[in-house]
C-alpha cells in the first residue's frame, strides 16, 4: 500500500493521501481527486503457499506508527500471516489472524499492530501477506490507519515488470485467450489478413503496442501473446525483454510473428537501437529469441513459413501444406504444453529425517509453506532410527493422503534398494517415472519460501543439468524462524556466496552439495553412484567427497550447472541430531588427495585446492605446482569499465571495485552484459560523487590510442582517452595501469590499404605516453613480454591472462577452424591478408568460422542471469572447434585464443607475442613465421584426426596450467601488495 501526501486545493493544512496497492497483475490506486482516504476493499485471491504483497510510502510528515487491519471477506477456515518490512529487509512487525481474529475497536481483526513504531518520513515499507493453510481466500479488506476515512474509488494502473526468478502462480484457463500486439508501421488490414491466414479459427484480440501499459491486465491474463513484427516497445530492448520475461513468469506463451522482411525504422541512426534492428539480421534474431517461439513468415521465394522454438532453435512443423501453413488448435495446444511442462515439473525432494521430533516437525512445516505450486514428492531417508520423528512424518503423510491432493506425496526410504528402485523407475514405481527434478535439502533446516521454486525456475532452461545453492546458515543459538525471516529480506549475492564451498565461482562444480542441490532426471545416469552417496552415509565415500565427485562428473561431461541465491535455509539442528556418523567429515585436502586419480581434477580445482576459503594450505596430488599469494587485506579499488572480459577475471580478487562513470567516454557508463557477468563486489558510480580518500588504489586501463585518437583514421572518438586522463590526474592515490594494446604504427586503422610486412611505429606518441605514466609513478601491467619490450615502460611487469577451468569444460572437436571476426577497421592488426592466404590454402571442406553463438534466449538482456547464460553459450561455441587460427600481427596475447585453448582447441598461430614461450610446437599447438606453414599444419590436423585429438588434450592441459587463474590472481595479489604497501 502506498500512501502519498498531496495538497488540498481548499485547505493546505488538511493532509490528503493517495493510496496504492498491488496484486500480482496490476497496481490499484485511488483516483488523485478522491477525498481523504481510509479503508479499501481489495478483491484479490490469496492462495495457499503464495504471497500477496504491497508497499507503503510513509507521508512527508513523520508519523509515529501504523496499524494494518485485514478482514477475511471470502471463505472461512484460513489463517493470514502478515509482516511489515523496511528497505533493508528487516521485519519491523508481524502478526497473524484467523477467522475469529483479534478485533480492533472498530470490530476488524488487527493483522499488524505497529503502534509505537517510528516510520521514517517518505520511506518505503513492504507489507507481505500469506495464507499457509486452510482454504483460499477470495477477498480481503485491508485498512491502514493514519489515513482519515472518506470516499474510496479505485483505478487500475500499470505496476511494472518483475524479474524475480520464480514462476508466478497461475491456474490454467479453460479456454485459450490470444492477444496480438502490432506497432502500426504496416496497414491494419495486412495485420488482420496475416493473422487470419496463419492463425485460422482463433479469436485474437488485437492491441496497439503503444497501449501495452494500459492493456497490461489483458496481456497478463492472456494464454498466448503474439508480437506482430514488434521488435521494441520504445527506443531500446529493455522494456521488450522485461515484458516477455514477466509473461513467461505468468505462464503465457509468447510468439514472435515476423510477417515482414525488415522492421520499419526509416530515418533512424545506424548506431541507434532502431537503426541496428533495420540493418542487422543478427539483432533481429536476438530480439525474436526473447519469445518462446518465432513464426517466420517474411515474404521469400526460398523460405516457406516456419515455426522455431527459441530455447534450442528446433523447428516445429506447421499444420497444412506449404501454401497454407498455419497454427491449428492441436499445434497451439502442444506449444502451451511445452511451455507449461517446464514451469511446473514434478519435483522429488530428498532429505535425511532428523532424530529430533521438534526439528523434524519444523522442517515439515516449511515444506508445507513452499510457494511452489507444482507436483511434489517428499522423500525422507530413514536409514537411522528416528524415534518420535518417524511418528510425526507418518502423521504428516496420512494427512497428505487424506487430503486427496494428487500433487503431493510422502515416501520413506529406509535403504538403498528402495531408493534405487524409485530413481530408476523400477517395478511398482510408476510415479517416479514422472519425476523431472531431484532436489537434495537439509532435513534439519528451515527452507525459504521460494526454495523449491528457485531451483525449478533455473531448470526452466532445458540445457541446465544441475542447480546449486549455498549451505544452510547455522542458527547458532538464535531463533531459526527469526533468522530465516531476516535472510528473506536480504538478497545480496555476497551473503549467499559466503556459504559456498567455492565463493569465487558460484556455479562451479566444486559447489555441488547435499543440502541445496537439484539435478534433472536425465542427468542421473552420468553420476548415479555419487548421487546415491549424497543421499546415504557411506564408510568409503563421505558426502562432501561424493558431492564434488558428482559435480566433477557433470563438468567432464560438459553439463551446465547454474546457481541460485533465492534458495537458502537456516539449520536448527545440532551435531548429535544429524542422522549420519560425524566421523565421516573430512578436510578439503583429504578430498583433493582422494580424487587425485581424476585426470584433470587437480588442475580444474587448483585455486580452491591450494588456497581454500578457510585460509589453510592444501596438499596437491602428484607434481602439480601452483602459484599463490594471499591478500593482506581487502582493498577499495577505483577504476572504470574498459575491457570487460579482462576485468571480469580481475574482479575475482577479494576486493571492492568501484567503476567510475560519466567521464566523457560513454563506453565506461555501463557494463557489457553481453560479454561477461558483473560480479557482486563491483559497483558503478558517477565520477562527481567519488572522493579518492575512500580508496586504497586506482587501476587504469589504456590502449595505444588514449593520447592519440587522431591517428586512428577517424575510427576512434576524440574522447576515447578521457577516463584514462581523469584517473591519472587524481592526486594522493597509488596507481596501477593495464596496457591493452601495442604501439601505434604508420598506416594503422586501414589508412594504408596494402599488406604490411614491417611496421613503422609512431615513436613520439610512445615516448609521450611512457613519460606521462613514469611522471605519475604508475606501475604498468602488460599482456605479453613482446608488448612490454616495445613500449619500454619505466616500471612494468607482464601478467598473462588467467581463466577459471571450471568455466571451460573439455571441447568436442565437432567443428573445424575458429578464427576472430574480420575487422575492417584494423586489417593489419588482425592479419587480414595472412588470414586470407591460410584460407585459400586449406583443403576443400575445411571451414573457418567465428565465435558467433546463439546467446541466451528468453532471458532479460542487461541482467546477470542473461550474462551468465550468454557467456556459457559463447564457451560452448568455442569448445566445439578443433583448432584456433591466429594470424594477428599486433595483438598482445589474444584473449579468445587462451579461452579456446582452455577447452582443448589447438592453437595454430603466427609467431609473435610470446607464443613460443607457452606452445611446444607440434605437441600442444603450432606456431610458424608464415601463413603457408599454418595452412600446411592445419591440413595435417584434419588428415590425421587421431593426432589432432592427442594434441587437443595436450593443449588443454597446458592451458589449464599456464593460464590457470590461480597464477593470474596470485600475481595480481602480489602486485597490489607491493604498490599499496
Amino acid at each position: 500500500m502506498r500512501a502519498q501526501q498531496v495538497k488540498s486545493g481548499s485547505d493546505d493544512r488538511v493532509a490528503r493521501y493517495r493510496v496504492r496497492w498491488s496484486d500480482q497483475s496490476a497496481m490499484w490506486s485511488s483516483y488523485p481527486s478522491a477525498p481523504l482516504m481510509g479503508s479499501a476493499l481489495l478483491w484479490v485471491q490469496v492462495r495457499r503457499g503464495q504471497e500477496f504483497s504491497f508497499d507503503l510510502i510513509a507521508p512527508a510528515a513523520e508519523i509515529d506508527g501504523i496499524s494494518l487491519e485485514c478482514s477475511i471477506v471470502g471463505r472461512v477456515g484460513a489463517t493470514i500471516w502478515g509482516e511489515l518490512i523496511d528497505t533493508r529487509g528487516h521485519v519491523l512487525a508481524r502478526g497473524q489472524i484467523d477467522p475469529a481474529g483479534v478485533k480492533a475497536a472498530n470490530g476488524h481483526p488487527v493483522l499488524i499492530d505497529g503502534i509505537g513504531l517510528r516510520l521514517e518520513a517518505g520511506q518505503k515499507y513492504h507489507i507481505r501477506l500469506s495464507s499457509e493453510n486452510g482454504d483460499d481466500i477470495d477477498c480481503l479488506r485491508v485498512r491502514a490507519f493514519r489515513a482519515p476515512p472518506g470516499k474510496q474509488e479505485l483505478n487500475r494502473e500499470f505496476l511494472g515488470f518483475s524479474n524475480r526468478r520464480s514462476f508466478a502462480y497461475r491456474a490454467l484457463p479453460r479456454q485459450i485467450d490470444i492477444v496480438a500486439l502490432f506497432d502500426g508501421s504496416g496497414s491494419l488490414g495486412f495485420v488482420v489478413a496475416t493473422l487470419e491466414k496463419r492463425w485460422p479459427g482463433q479469436k485474437i484480440k488485437l492491441l496497439h503496442v503503444a497501449d501495452y501499459v494500459k492493456q497490461w491486465s489483458t496481456l497478463a491474463d492472456a494464454s498466448v501473446v503474439i508480437f506482430m513484427d514488434v521488435y521494441t516497445l520504445g527506443n531500446g530492448a529493455a522494456d521488450f525483454d522485461a515484458l516477455c520475461f514477466e509473461l513467461h513468469r505468468r505462464g503465457g506463451v509468447t510468439v514472435f510473428h515476423q510477417s515482414r522482411a525488415y522492421p520499419d525504422r526509416s530515418g533512424t541512426s545506424a548506431v541507434s537501437y532502431g537503426g541496428r534492428l533495420a540493418q542487422d539480421d543478427a539483432w533481429r534474431k536476438a530480439q525474436r529469441r526473447r519469445c518462446h517461439f518465432a513464426l517466420l513468415d517474411a515474404p521469400s521465394s526460398l523460405m516457406p513459413p516456419s515455426l522455431i522454438r527459441s530455447l534450442d532453435d528446433a523447428s516445429w512443423t506447421l499444420a497444412g501444406d506449404e501454401g497454407n501453413a498455419h497454427v491449428d488448435a492441436d499445434l497451439l495446444c502442444r506449444m502451451r504444453q511445452d511451455v507449461q511442462g517446464k514451469r511446473l515439473p514434478r519435483v522429488t525432494i530428498f532429505a535425511s529425517l532428523s532424530r529430533e521430533p521438534a526439528i523434524a516437525d519444523g522442517f515439515l512445516d516449511h515444506v508445507v509453506r513452499q510457494s511452489y505450486p507444482g507436483p511434489m514428492v517428499l522423500g525422507l531417508v530413514t536409514e537411522y532410527p528416528a524415534g518420535g520423528s518417524l511418528s510425526i512424518v507418518r502423521g504428516y503423510a496420512a494427512a497428505v493422503a487424506a487430503s486427496g491432493d494428487a500433487a503431493r506425496e510422502v515416501r520413506l526410504f529406509a535403504d538403498r534398494d528402495t531408493f534405487r528402485s524409485y530413481v530408476s523407475g523400477g517395478a511398482g514405481e510408476e510415479n517416479s517415472r514422472e519425476t523431472d527434478l531431484y532436489l537434495l535439502v537439509d532435513g534439519e533446516a528451515l527452507m525459504s519460501r521460494d526454495f523449491i521454486a528457485a531451483h525449478v525456475f533455473e531448470h526452466w532452461f532445458a540445457d541446465v543439468a544441475a542447480v546449486v545453492g549455498a549451505d544452510p546458515v547455522d542458527a547458532s543459538g538464535s531463533r531459526p524462524e527469526g533468522m530465516l525471516s531476516d535472510l528473506e529480506g536480504r538478497l545480496a549475492d555476497a551473503d549467499r556466496n559466503a556459504r559456498l564451498r567455492d565463493p569465487v565461482q558460484a556455479d562451479g562444480f566444486l559447489n555441488c552439495n547435499r543440502q541445496n542441490f537439484s539435478l534433472k532426471r536425465g542427468a542421473i545416469a552420468r553420476c548415479a553412484a555419487a548421487f546415491e552417496a549424497l543421499i546415504f552415509a557411506d564408510e568409503q565415500r563421505c558426502p562432501d567427497r561424493a558431492a564434488i565427485e558428482l559435480g566433477y562428473r557433470l563438468y567432464t561431461d560438459g553439463a551446465i550447472i547454474r546457481s541460485t541465491n533465492l534458495a537458502f535455509a537456516v539449520r536448527c539442528g545440532h551435531a548429535e541430531t544429524v542422522a549420519e556418523p560425524a566421523s565421516l567429515a573430512v578436510s578439503k585436502s583429504e578430498i583433493a588427495r582422494a580424487l587425485q586419480a581424476e585426470p584433470e581434477f587437480a588442475l580444474a580445482s587448483r585455486r580452491w585446492a591450494t588456497t581454500g576459503g578457510d585460509g589453510t594450505d592444501r596438499a596437491l596430488p602428484g607434481d602439480v605446482c601452483a602459484s599463490r599469494a594471499r591478500a593482506h587485506r581487502p582493498l577499495r579499488v577505483l577504476t572504470y569499465r574498459w575491457h570487460v572480459p579482462h576485468q571480469y577475471e580481475l574482479y575475482k580478487l577479494p576486493h571492492a571495485f568501484t567503476l567510475a562513470t560519466k567521464l566523457g567516454n560513454g563506453m565506461v557508463d555501463a557494463w557489457q552484459f553481453d560479454q561477461r557477468p558483473l560480479r557482486p563486489n563491483v559497483r558503478l558510480r558517477p565520477a562527481e560523487t567519488i572522493d579518492t580518500r575512500d580508496y586504497d588504489v586506482a587501476i587504469l586501463h589504456f590502449d595505444e590510442n588514449v593520447l592519440a585518437p587522431h591517428l586512428t583514421h577517424g575510427v576512434v572518438s576524440s574522447v576515447w582517452g578521457e577516463p584514462f586522463r581523469w584517473l591519472l590526474s587524481l592526486p594522493d592515490i597509488p596507481k596501477i595501469a593495464i596496457c591493452h594494446g601495442t604501439v601505434q604504427f604508420v598506416g594503422q586503422y586501414g589508412a594504408d590499404p596494402a599488406r604490411k610486412t614491417e611496421f613503422l611505429i609512431h615513436d613520439d606518441e610512445r615516448v609521450r605516453l611512457v613519460a606521462m605514466l613514469a611522471a605519475a609513478g604508475v606501475k604498468v601491467i602488460c599482456n605479453s613480454h613482446q608488448a612490454a619490450g616495445e613500449w619500454q615502460f619505466q616500471n612494468s611487469e607482464v601478467i598473462w591472462h588467467g581463466f577459471d577451468p571450471q568455466e571451460f569444460p573439455q571441447g568436442n572437436l565437432m567443428r573445424d577452424v575458429l578464427a576472430l571476426e574480420p575487422d575492417i577497421h584494423r586489417p593489419h592488426y588482425r592479419g587480414a591478408w595472412e588470414h586470407r592466404i591460410v584460407e585459400d590454402l586449406l583443403d576443400p571442406g575445411i571451414r573457418i568460422e567465428t565465435a558467433r553463438h546463439p546467446a541466451a534466449p528468453l532471458e532479460m538482456r542487461g541482467t546477470n542471469a542473461f550474462a551468465v547464460r550468454n557467456f556459457r553459450s559463447y564457451v560452448d561455441r568455442i569448445r566445439s572447434f578443433t583448432c584456433y587460427l591466429n594470424t594477428t600481427l599486433r595483438s598482445p596475447m589474444p584473449r579468445s585464443r587462451g579461452e579456446a585453448m582452455m577447452t582443448g582447441v589447438i592453437p595454430v598461430c603466427l609467431r609473435n607475442h610470446d607464443v613460443d614461450l607457452f606452445i611446444e610446437r607440434g605437441v600442444d599447438g603450432f606456431y610458424a613465421d608464415s601463413p603457408e606453414e599454418l595452412a600446411d599444419f592445419t591440413n595435417h590436423l584434419f588428415r590425421d584426426r587421431t593426432a589432432a585429438a592427442t594434441m587437443a588434450a595436450a593443449a588443454r592441459r597446458k592451458a589449464m596450467d599456464v593460464f590457470n587463474h590461480d597464477r593470474y590472481l596470485a600475481s595480481w595479489t602480489r602486485v597490489l601488495k607491493d604498490v599499496v604497501g
